[in-house]
């Protein structure tokens, strides 16, 4: 009895250790957040879960897991014991993307023991950022406002005293406002030729768009904003001279459009040159004013570089001075 006994003891321990090492690796991925802003970061995570021991690896590119989605940070690795001989190793890759879409990160795979396994694959979606709306006032795309406590009496919470409420604030104000009106009336009353008599407001005329470019790059020169280490100021700068000059010049809203816009914008106007030079500089300051890019000596004269060549190619051509006499003389008849 004893001898059948510890057989089947035995038999049981052999079968428990032969289920153990059969046991296969599984892979899993998740993503932190599937939904993220151009230029913002989250994380991926696998899952391994194997064998305890067992030695295995987790391939993750250098750069780039899919196209225009970058490893944006080291790798993290831990491992915790499961029990039962098994174990868990987590990896933890930060990702970033500056470029608008819906991706699918299904390119890592797990090494182990000559067998390769890929890496199941998670979805992301970029949603484009207002590039307008962020530069404003350096505001940041997290500029809110503090939390309010509770606790603290609110505007709402206090006594309002009518008795005390200010009426010749009223009475001054509707003063100061019928002196303003009749002023602007007199100053807006048309004489004998149907014109304006006294101009409310007398504005310096405007700088052609090529002559005000060259000297916002004299000006911006003179600032010496890399030198004293406001790269990411420099960059705003230097793409809103651009941006003015082809707002001035074709009529395109680039004041208000991202980076992408603007190309999708010049790159369908046929009179548009330089659309390689804009891109250029375009891109490096996306990069200096979302991921924080410390440009080399070399990359921040080339942006200067290309944005002189951008509107130097893009100089509107002067009429002879025969054709601009001609041109009012027809005006004029008209």
């Amino acid at each position: 009895m004893n001898i059948l006994w510890k057989i089947a003891v035995l038999g049981t321990t052999l079968g428990a250790s032969f289920s153990l090492q059969a046991a296969p690796t599984q892979v899993s991925a998740t993503i932190d957040s599937t939904q993220m802003y151009m230029g913002s970061k989250t994380l991926l995570r696998v899952t391994v879960v194997r064998d305890k021991g067992k030695a295995g690896n987790l391939v993750v590119p250098q750069d780039t897991i899919v196209k225009n989605v970058e490893v944006a940070g080291a790798v993290s690795n831990t491992v915790s014991n499961l029990g039962n001989n098994r174990e868990q190793a987590s990896y933890i890759i930060p990702i970033q993307s500056f470029d608008p879409g819906t991706y699918s990160l299904s390119k890592l795979k797990y090494v182990e023991a000559g067998d390769t396994i890929a890496v199941p694959p998670t979805a992301l979606k970029v949603i484009e950022v207002d590039i307008a709306d962020l530069e404003q006032n350096n505001a940041g795309p997290y500029d809110y406002k503090p939390v309010i406590d509770p606790k603290m009496p609110q505007p709402e919470d206090e006594d309002n005293d009518d008795s005390a409420f200010p009426w010749w604030w009223i009475v001054a104000g509707v003063i100061v406002i019928a002196a303003a009106s009749w002023f602007i009336i007199n100053r807006l009353k048309k004489g004998d030729g149907g014109k304006i008599a006294i101009p409310l407001f007398r504005r310096k005329p405007l700088l052609p768009p090529y002559e005000e470019a060259v000297k916002s790059f004299l000006i911006l020169n003179k600032q010496e904003l890399l030198k004293k280490g406001e790269t990411k100021l420099y960059y705003i700068r230097l793409t809103n001279i651009v941006r003015r000059y082809i707002s001035r010049l074709y009529g395109i809203n680039a004041m208000e459009m991202t980076s992408v816009q603007i190309m999708d914008a010049v790159r369908r106007n046929e009179a548009v040159k330089g659309c390689d030079n804009l891109s250029f500089l375009l891109e490096t300051a996306d990069f200096v004013k979302f991921a924080k890019m410390q440009p080399s000596d070399d990359e921040n004269e080339r942006s200067l570089s290309e944005a002189k060549t951008f509107v130097e190619v893009n100089k509107p051509i002067e009429q002879p001075d025969d054709e601009k006499s001609s041109a009012k003389e027809k005006k004029k008849e008209k």
